[in-house]
This record gives structure tokens, C-alpha cells and sequence, in this order.
């Protein structure tokens, strides 16, 4: 009995962590960004504020976020067929809603780093960005229209 309560002990805890793995798939058909100079304090700050908010842009992209393996990728076609995969640094899940904190870097500039905040609602079906841009000090908050998201929890 004790030889297989110590299987037992090692087994369940892997299954288990298999079984919670996530990985969310999101697919943007158009964004709009929404800028505030200065570090924002809240998201509501920067819609009801803004400094500039640009036209709707359409935005043919892919995130993938692998929540087991802590990264975000991103491939976009109407950007050229350009992608990347960079780590994901903290995730907080209140129910469907997603809070996940990725370590990105600027497309021109790849030594400028900063954390971006996003969240996903898998109820409501939105994908939200937050980040604050130190060298031109302005924070960015880009919320999306139209978005196709869907979870395997089975991976």
C-alpha cells in the first residue's frame, strides 16, 4: 500500500499540472490605440483622457498564449507576416478573466524593454494591452474590436 501511495504521489501531481495547462488563442481582426503622456494610473484614465486616439486600424494578428509554457507569441499578417515570442512574466485568472504580464521590447529599438499588461475576458470576448513607454513617457492602452478567442485546456 505504501509503494503505491508513493506512485501515487509522484503521478498525480503531473496529471494534474497537465490538465491545467491552458493555452488561449486569440485572433485580432482590428485595434485602436489610446495614448495618455505620462505614467496612467488606470485604464478608465486613459479612455475618458486621452491625449490622441487613433482611427480604428485593421489588424490582421495571432497571440498565442501558452500559459504552461509562460510565453506570448504574436504573428501578424497585415503587418507583413512578422512575429515574435516573448515570455510571459505573471498571470492572475479571476474566473475567465485573464490578467497576464508579458516582458516586451520595441520593434525598432529591441534593448528598450518594458512590461505590457494584458487581459483577456473569455465571457465577454475582448483582448486589452496597457503599457507605459518610458522613453517617450506616454502610457498606451490598445483595446480591440473584433477578436475570435478560443482555449485548449487539454494540452
Amino acid at each position: 500500500m505504501k509503494k503505491v501511495l508513493l506512485i501515487l504521489s509522484f503521478i498525480v501531481p503531473f496529471c494534474t499540472s497537465v490538465i491545467n495547462a491552458q493555452v488561449i488563442q486569440i485572433t485580432c481582426n482590428d485595434t485602436q490605440y489610446y495614448i495618455k503622456k505620462g505614467k496612467a494610473e488606470s485604464i478608465v484614465n486613459i479612455q475618458q483622457n486621452p491625449d490622441h486616439i487613433s482611427e480604428i486600424i485593421y489588424a490582421d494578428c495571432d497571440y498565442t498564449l501558452d500559459l504552461n509554457k509562460m510565453t506570448s507569441t504574436f504573428f501578424s499578417r497585415s503587418l507583413g507576416h512578422i512575429g515574435s515570442t516573448i515570455p510571459i512574466t505573471k498571470i492572475n485568472r479571476n474566473g475567465n478573466v485573464f490578467e497576464i504580464e508579458v516582458l516586451d521590447h520595441g520593434r525598432l529599438d529591441s534593448t528598450n524593454q518594458y512590461t505590457v499588461y494584458i487581459v483577456v475576458d473569455l465571457d465577454n470576448k475582448t483582448f486589452t494591452q496597457l503599457y507605459y513607454d518610458l522613453n517617450n513617457d506616454q502610457t498606451i492602452f490598445y483595446p480591440t474590436g473584433k477578436v475570435a478567442i478560443s482555449i485548449d485546456n487539454n494540452l
